[in-house]
């Protein structure tokens, strides 16, 4: 028997994710190079698209996921998987100076 129970919820991918977006924020702000921001954006696009999945797989095992939300998921996985690393930095920065 496990130590901790399973979790009902994705704290962790959330909090990876935080962090991960945090780094590429920090990268943008310095004005690093396009290597390190695409390797970065990569980072935060497999953390998104991670945490989506975990989102999906959580509510898919609680309860009978309806139509709407499983086409839901399935199209922001799917835009996630194909958006270019230039969109993921432009998006990202607009955001953290909107935030912050």
């Amino acid at each position: 028997m496990p130590s901790y129970p399973p979790r009902n919820n994705s704290i962790k991918k959330k909090r990876e994710l935080d962090y991960i977006g945090y780094q590429l924020f920090l990268l943008v702000s310095k004005m690093e190079s396009e290597a390190k921001l695409k390797k970065m954006a990569e980072k935060f696009r497999q953390a998104k698209l991670s945490l989506l999945k975990a989102e999906f797989h959580l509510e898919a095992k609680g309860l009978e996921i309806d139509i709407l939300k499983s086409t839901n998921f399935q199209n922001e996985i799917k835009y996630w998987e194909e958006i270019l690393f230039e969109l993921i930095i432009l998006n990202h920065k607009m955001d953290y100076t909107k935030n912050y």
